[in-house]
């Protein structure tokens, strides 16, 4: 991996400036639409299978996030709440770059590209297996 800073040549373009926007709105509407969220249907794979989705609590951990509980948000949805704080950080990198005119930037090797998705990949089935031992 190479980190390099350089000037901001994407600006309003890049798209990770809309995700604290978006956040917001989240942490809106889980704060003042809260009886809306029982219209959602429930997990069809949990109906059919009877164990949890990938997903299953996510919706349970935002509304905890939104509510200020991070450490209840991360027992009851932990790969969500990593991906919420992530999206927060890459929200703000290009907050930064906007304001800075400079940007961070990270270059990845193929090989590093692999071993990242492999990563991911494995993230993933911890959290499903988390999930289905604590019975979510």
């Amino acid at each position: 991996m190479r980190a390099r800073v350089c000037k901001n040549i994407s600006g309003w373009n890049d798209p990770g400036w809309v995700l604290l926007p978006i956040g917001v709105s989240a942490v809106f509407a889980a704060n003042y639409l809260r009886p809306l969220f029982a219209l959602i249907p429930p997990c069809v794979f949990h109906a059919l299978t009877g164990l949890p989705c990938p997903a299953c609590g996510s919706t349970r951990a935002g509304l905890a996030l939104a509510a200020g509980e991070v450490f209840t948000a991360f027992r009851l949805q932990p790969l969500f709440v990593l991906a919420c704080f992530g999206a927060a950080v890459f929200g703000l990198r290009s907050l930064a770059a906007i304001a800075t005119g400079k940007r961070m930037i990270f270059e990845f090797a193929p090989r590093e590209r692999v071993i990242i998705r492999y990563v991911l990949i494995a993230l993933i089935l911890l959290n499903w297996l988390y999930l289905v031992v604590v019975g979510r």
